[in-house]
């Protein structure tokens, strides 16, 4: 009968931990991280286009690197390497989506456009071969 109620508690105190790691993750993951989804602006709804801002991947190298752009502005991403990308915003293996796009594959001569509506700066890269790296400011 003795070693029942060792068993019973050494059950107990193992579900405790558990309970207890449990809460711990739950609270960083929801309250305590400094996740930046939680910071990024509100989506601005924009009712006309600015500035198109034109992106080209070739030889494995975004060209800008960097855009500057304005709300409402549209940024076009395109493929001129001979193999298939998969672009992703945000930064690698956390990846973030803007104006509705998470990732995307492009092929050979595909391009991926978004509108600038979200101020800040944001990265963007290929998730395949995570060599390809660029990002853009959104400003008012």
């Amino acid at each position: 009968m003795k070693n029942i109620k060792v068993v019973w508690f050494g059950v107990g105190l193992i579900l405790l931990a558990a309970v207890v790691i449990a809460s711990t993750l739950f609270l960083i993951n929801h309250f305590l991280s400094g996740d930046s989804k939680a910071k990024q602006p509100a989506a601005v709804q924009c009712t006309s286009k600015g500035t198109a801002h034109i992106v080209t991947i070739q030889n494995e190298e975004a060209n800008p690197k960097h855009t500057n752009g304005k709300l409402c502005d549209t940024l076009t991403i395109t493929d001129n390497d001979n193999k298939v990308l998969l672009i992703a915003f945000g930064p690698h293996d956390d990846h973030q989506p803007y104006d509705g796009i998470t990732e995307q594959d492009l092929k050979q001569g595909q391009s991926l456009t978004v509108t600038l509506n979200q101020a800040g700066t944001y990265d963007f890269h290929d998730h395949i071969g995570d060599v390809i790296q660029g990002d853009f400011t959104v400003t008012k």
